[in-house]
């Protein structure tokens, strides 16, 4: 039987980056699998999460790497906010839009215009849904 969905927030990073899919997180666990990943540097520079894409959406909010409001070398606090940002998602706080495929020009030629017409774009958290065609980098 496999799982409808998983969200993985912030998955672990040192002794997983890499791994081949049985030894971590991947699209492959669920039907869906979304991952929110805040916390992504190297582990010398305070990093605990996985920069590796292993979803079907793959978000990094603020790049992923170093969040807004933590303090320089804080893992718990980049870690952390993984979770603060889907809490956020389910009350409806706050929602993140996908603008898909936006950190480089071979990205942007790739960018689903399709989402944004129809108005059916993909949000981080508990409201991202399965849409086949947008898969990969969600970056905000």
């Amino acid at each position: 039987m496999i799982l409808g969905r998983i969200t993985g927030l912030d998955p672990a990073g040192p002794l997983f980056e890499n791994e081949e899919a049985p030894c971590r997180l991947s699209k492959d666990d669920a039907g869906f699998v979304d991952v929110i990943h805040t916390d992504g540097d190297k582990i010398i520079l305070g990093g605990a999460g996985l920069m590796q894409e292993c979803g079907h959406h793959d978000w990094y909010p603020f790049g992923g790497k170093d969040q807004p409001g933590c303090p320089t070398f804080d893992v718990a606090c980049d870690h952390s906010k993984a979770v603060e940002y889907f809490i956020d998602s389910v009350k409806g706080v706050k929602t993140f839009l996908g603008e898909k495929f936006a950190n480089t020009v071979n990205d942007l030629l790739n960018r689903p215009a399709k989402c944004f017409i129809d108005g059916n774009c993909p949000e981080m958290g508990y409201p991202d849904h399965d849409d086949a065609a947008i898969e990969g980098h969600d970056f905000m």
